[in-house]
């Protein structure tokens, strides 16, 4: 039997990943957006400011096909 505490887990270990990425992602953005907006000369590439809207799209995805998925596990192995 697959116990509520095991699947909690699991949840909270994907979201808390989902959110490290998006973190890192804002924090990127951020970063190219004020390298381009004030000339800071860091090198941070443009393309950044479309690619990682996508790259967030494409991780609530996945995070919401993980929590699809531990549910699932969860309800055949719990027998509901």
């Amino acid at each position: 039997m697959v116990s509520d505490r095991f699947l909690a887990a699991r949840r909270r270990g994907v979201n808390r990943v989902f959110l490290m990425f998006v973190g890192l992602a804002l924090l990127m953005w951020i970063a190219t957006l004020c390298d381009q907006a004030l000339n800071l000369e860091w090198g941070w590439d443009k393309e950044g400011l479309w690619d990682l809207p996508l790259m967030v799209l494409f991780a609530a995805f996945v995070r919401f096909c993980s929590l699809a998925i531990i549910k699932l596990t969860g309800s055949l192995f719990n027998g509901s």
